[in-house]
């Protein structure tokens, strides 16, 4: 469940019902405010999200796109998806890396929308920066 820091205690109890009676893993994800209001850290009635917080499995915290530009290593999953809108040139991942500053959903808008300028050709620098300009990210 994507942006589950949203969701209110009244539905995380619902939730967490539904879990135990199903039985089956739910995925919340969120900004680091959802840590909190799963654990109730920082609020009156700690005591009320004892039951949220024993039944986390696992945690992960996320950082975005990396690019470590020294050494020419493009992390993993900025070159995956790079190289699944057939961008390889360098200066042109940079850019990407750059103007989306690591955040995935503005990285692939991006590319998404260089795809579209590109019209059915390889995707070069210009049509990037053209993307960039249209959604106001250059």
């Amino acid at each position: 469940i994507d942006e589950s820091e949203h969701l209110p205690f009244r539905a995380l109890e619902c939730l967490r019902r539904i879990y135990d009676f199903s039985n089956t893993a739910l995925i919340l994800v969120g900004t680091r405010k959802l840590k909190n209001n799963l654990t109730g850290i920082g609020r009156n009635d700690y005591n009320e999200y004892g039951q949220l917080s024993s039944r986390i499995g696992a945690k992960w915290e996320l950082k975005g796109l990396c690019y470590q530009n020294k050494e020419g290593l493009k992390d993993e999953d900025l070159k995956t998806l790079c190289n699944h809108f057939d961008v390889e040139d360098k200066k042109a991942i940079d850019l990407v890396f750059n103007l989306a500053r690591g955040n995935f959903r503005k990285s692939e808008k991006l590319l998404k929308r260089a795809c579209e300028f590109a019209d059915g050709k390889a995707v070069e620098l210009k049509h990037i920066e053209a993307a960039a300009s249209f959604l106001m990210l250059g």
